[in-house]
């Protein structure tokens, strides 16, 4: 198995219970870590790997697929979209609000999922 991640997804997203997130669409910076099958055939070709491109087109569908009072229904929404993907045996996803409070760098939820029947102790050793 290996992983792949991204760092500092910056979205924009209609998110929160607050009335002025609601008023307007706001930032939020999602990591990601997907867990991925090991590769058999050592080819340097995109066919032979996950597509990340997939991975962020569905974080970002998550994100503009219309508002969500919590961050929780975010994280869940983005691992129900990641975890449609046969190749994902594993994933941990955190998203972050950085401009809810002036004196807080961001408030965020973590998620990890595993996919039943997937080797745990090796995601767990691959999920920081």
């Amino acid at each position: 198995m290996y992983a792949i991640s991204f760092r500092a997804i910056e979205l924009t997203a209609s998110i929160g219970i607050h009335d002025f997130e609601q008023a307007a669409p706001q930032r939020v910076l999602v990591d990601l870590d997907l867990v991925l099958p090991a590769r058999q055939d050592g080819a340097d070709a995109i066919s032979s790997v996950f597509d990340y491109d997939q991975a962020l087109a569905a974080v970002k569908a998550a994100a503009a697929s219309g508002h969500v009072n919590l961050q929780e229904k975010l994280c869940e929404d983005i691992i129900a979209r990641l975890s449609a993907f046969d190749a994902v045996q594993g994933l941990e996803v955190r998203t972050c609000k950085p401009d809810v409070y002036a004196d807080v760098a961001g408030v965020g939820c973590r998620m990890r999922w595993i996919r039943d029947g997937a080797d745990h102790l090796a995601i767990s050793e691959l999920l920081p």
